[in-house]
């Protein structure tokens, strides 16, 4: 239904460094949904998560967290998985899996001395 490639990931899936011309071309295999997380962007503003469809494109802008974090893109298609699993369509699923992925990384915690891990139980 939807994957959710990371600015890095999308470039190795399809060999193009435009994402729309890259989006484009993952939808024209037949997922309906691509959601492209600017987090591995290089830039110091917001993250500009986009959903594409052969429709549409949809942005959000998340304030950019300080630190590195181990696990975000897991939580993010876990928690998309979740909503698309209750039934809630793909937009408004996007939009909340950001949401609790973006509050899980917001409190996440230093369990060792590597990348800081999300806090998952922040919206339970």
């Amino acid at each position: 239904t939807i994957i959710t490639p990371n600015t890095d990931e999308l470039k190795l899936l399809t060999g193009e460094s435009q994402p729309d011309i890259a989006a484009k071309q993952l939808l024209d295999t037949g997922v309906p949904y691509v959601l492209l997380t600017g987090t591995h962007d290089e830039s110091t503003l917001d993250v500009v998560n986009t959903l594409y469809s052969q429709n549409t494109n949809l942005q959000w802008n998340w304030p950019r967290l300080q630190g590195c974090y181990h696990g975000s893109g897991c939580t993010l298609a876990s928690a998309l998985a979740a909503y698309l699993a209750q039934g809630v369509d793909a937009t408004e699923a996007s939009f909340q899996a950001q949401k609790f992925t973006w509050g899980s990384l917001q409190t996440a915690y230093q369990s060792g001395k590597g990348q800081l891990t999300p806090n998952r139980k922040i919206l339970c």
